[in-house]
């Protein structure tokens, strides 16, 4: 009898472990194919987001270059403006003219000004280059009716002489152009990506609908036409997607297959498209995805080592140690899911040095924050942006330790004046982004006052830093019924923030 009840036990122990091992292989293998998904999931998503952000701040730069182009030229015709009303009175009329044809004359010569001076009494042209006029009449008749065309223009006036000088739009998105050319094609990035441009000419599609103005991959093509006909090796038709894409929704991502830059290998590539409409360009971003399978592999591959290491210990021991063991793995194996997702999320979304929530996060909250007041499901939160009053002098003078300890500092104080429901970002050096839910129009000069004064208090909060009171400038707004999207609203917080540093600085002014 005790030898068969202890037959009977080894074969119920054996028997045990035997069926717990087999459910552990199960299990395992099921938690394996489910973690491999999500770390599919989890590196398609970096992908995406980092293919988009890298679109959306290349369009974000070239706003800034247009911008940039626009002022230079402006106060360059100022300042020659300037400069013919300072000294009309010292010359005659001749030496008045041969000022303006000298300064004009290789400028019109190399196509970025144009320039024409003409005599109001005798009718004479004395400087029109290019022959566009046959009389001074005839300028005077027709020039008014291309003022349209030009983003910046000055008339002068001296006694009998009348000028005209400027530069036209055209040339200043030519100089764009040409700049944004030069750095998509200077830009490196990893695993074979790329930034492209296709300027629509036709968006009806067809053939010749598009013609590849910068191509990195295929440079030898820049300039060729498109249809939207053509397909990838698999039958795809990337071009129409992609215009019907831009044309319903401004962007869209998509896949097809391409061959890899500097390689004649073709792969299944991921992209992502935006239709930047002052230009007619579709600016577009791709990545393979063919390494994805090798990185979920990989680490599918540690996962099984851990768990080779541990089924031995589950073979040897009784059914309810084997049965708890097995609910601890499960455990763990949900925790180290859990921690990875939530270490990925906080490097995604947090800046490292303030522990504010990123730009990348801003850009996300805003677009369903805007998408929610456009369907009229919550009223637009106070969105507003502010910056560090010469905060280069903080850094020309203290240190870039000192300046990111203002930083730390600011962002910690904002942080505690406003409320769970608020949320603050660190958009990029000394720029920060608030957006406050719930803020009324009535309320707004109250809090944005209240934040001013908090923040001229801060040299008493930085002691180490040995800085005089720090000040910062604000610029608000709100969504408007007429916003396509949140890149509208914070264009006009971006222009009252600029206001507020010509202004003075230490304000705040709101862009309604």
């Amino acid at each position: 009898m005790k030898t068969m009840f202890r037959a009977s036990s080894l074969v119920l122990i054996l028997v045990s472990c035997l069926v717990v091992g087999v459910f552990y292989v199960l299990t395992t293998r099921a938690i394996e194919d489910i973690y491999l998904t999500d770390t599919r999931q989890a590196i398609r998503q970096i992908k995406q987001d980092f293919i988009r952000d890298t679109v959306n701040n290349l369009v974000t730069r070239i706003e800034t270059r247009r911008k940039a182009e626009l002022s230079r030229y402006d106060r360059a015709a100022d300042e020659f403006q300037q400069l013919l009303v300072n000294i009309s009175p010292l010359l005659p009329e001749q030496e008045f003219a041969s000022v303006f044809t000298i300064h004009f004359s290789q400028r019109v010569a190399i196509g970025v000004w144009d320039a024409y001076l003409w005599n109001t009494e005798t009718g004479e042209l004395l400087f029109d280059p290019n022959h566009e006029f046959t009389s001074a009449s005839d300028a005077e008749t027709r020039l008014p009716s291309r003022l349209s065309d030009y983003a910046v223009y000055k008339h002068v006036n001296f006694y009998g002489l009348r000028g005209f000088f400027g530069v036209r739009q055209s040339v200043i998105d030519d100089i764009v152009k040409q700049a944004v050319a030069k750095e998509i094609h200077a830009s490196k990035f990893a695993v074979d990506s790329y930034i492209w441009v296709n300027e629509v000419v036709n968006y009806d599609g067809g053939d010749n609908y598009a013609i590849r103005r910068i191509h990195p991959n295929l440079v030898n093509t820049e300039g060729i036409f498109l249809s939207t006909s053509m397909t990838d090796i698999v039958g795809n038709f990337p071009y129409l997607t992609e215009l019907e894409g831009v044309k319903m929704y401004g962007e869209l991502y998509f896949t097809y297959n391409f061959k890899k830059k500097n390689s004649d290998v073709i792969s299944e590539k991921l992209s992502y498209a935006k239709l930047y409409k002052p230009y007619d360009w579709i600016i577009a971003m791709g990545i393979h995805l063919d390494d994805m399978e090798a990185l979920s592999v990989r680490t599918n591959e540690k996962s099984q080592s851990v768990t080779a290491r541990i089924l031995p210990w589950f073979v040897v021991i009784l059914v309810l140690v084997v049965a708890s063991g097995y609910g601890i793995l499960i455990l763990m194996q949900r925790w180290k899911v859990k921690r990875s997702q939530r270490a990925l999320e906080e490097a995604a979304n947090y800046d490292a040095l303030t522990r504010v929530f990123n730009r990348r996060s801003g850009m996300n909250d805003l677009a369903a924050s805007y998408m929610g007041f456009h369907k009229k499901r919550h009223p637009s939160p106070a969105i507003m942006i502010f910056d560090i009053d010469d905060f280069k002098r903080i850094n020309d003078t203290h240190g870039h330790t000192i300046g990111d300890k203002a930083l730390q500092v600011i962002a910690r104080t904002v942080s505690e004046e406003i409320r769970s429901t608020d949320r603050i970002y660190r958009w990029g050096g000394d720029e920060f982004v608030l957006v406050c839910k719930g803020i009324a129009l009535e309320h707004l000069d109250a809090f944005c006052t209240k934040l001013l004064a908090r923040i001229r208090t801060l040299h008493a909060d930085c002691q180490d830093c040995n800085l005089d009171p720090i000040t910062i400038s604000l610029g608000a707004t709100f969504f408007h019924e007429e916003d396509l999207s949140h890149l509208e609203a914070m264009e006009r917080a971006d222009q009252a923030l600029y206001k507020a540093k010509r202004s003075g600085k230490d304000r705040f002014e709101v862009q309604l």
